[in-house]
């Protein structure tokens, strides 16, 4: 588990996760641990396979490998959802964490462009470039990533971002109508209370193609409310 390497990209940079360095700290330790081929594994009393990009690991695990308290270790987890670096599913015992881009930044497509580019000469290079640089402002108008007032800010800015690639890795590119729309709902959504990035999130973790709102799930003591009332009647010991 120790051999081996994982890529960093300069990206990251320029993301605020670099201002937070025990953050920063359990990300890497994250993408170190992540599998690199599928494996077979025990979890939820069923043997599953563990993609690649995936890991399954425990807030108290980490805590003792990183030196950080569990409760802080939970929280950062959270966190990194929300920024949408990983998707977390848990049990009783432990936390199966996927790496969102795994692929990508580990040798998938990322890779396969550097690779390529390697092999063209330098005039080649150069003209590829300008084309490139050309095509971009073509497909991404500066208002397409123009984001209203209430979502401006970093964090939603990245999400969005994720938000347009991920339509794209499904071929269905975002329009400035389509585009106008969603960030439209985004704002509704907000000022209802809810997270743009979770309601991003969503979207990418089920599959879907629209934005929708969190679906919020009925109390359970409104539930138990409920069955009292249908059952005032019938005899106690029922």
């Amino acid at each position: 588990m120790n051999e081996g390497w994982v890529k960093i990209y300069r990206k990251l940079l320029d993301n605020p996760i670099m201002q937070e360095p025990e953050l920063l700290q359990l990300f890497i330790y994250l993408i170190l641990r992540a599998n690199h081929a599928d494996k077979p594994f025990f979890w939820n009393s069923e043997t599953i396979t563990v993609k690649r990009g995936s890991v399954i690991t425990g807030r108290f695990e980490i805590a003792k490998t990183l030196k950080q308290n569990p409760n802080t270790i939970y929280k950062r987890m959270q966190k990194l959802e929300k920024l949408g670096f990983c998707n977390i599913k848990t049990n009783s015992k432990n936390s199966l964490v996927t790496l969102l881009k795994y692929d990508y930044y580990q040798g998938g497509l990322f890779n396969e462009n550097v690779n390529r580019n390697n092999t063209v000469t330098t005039r080649e290079q150069q003209s590829n470039t300008n084309k490139n640089d050309k095509n971009e402002k073509n497909k991404k108008p500066k208002t397409l990533y123009s984001l209203p007032n209430e979502l401006n800010n970093s964090q939603n800015k990245e999400a969005w971002q994720r938000w347009i690639e991920y339509r794209a890795e499904r071929k269905k590119g975002i329009t400035l109508s389509t585009a106008k729309l969603q960030l439209g709902k985004l704002v509704e959504y907000q000022a209802k209370g809810m997270s743009a990035i979770e309601i991003i999130n969503q979207s990418i973790e089920k599959g879907w193609l629209g934005l929708f709102p969190i679906k919020q799930e009925k109390p359970k003591e409104q539930i138990t409310s409920s069955l009292r009332l249908l059952t005032k009647d019938e005899p106690a010991w029922l």
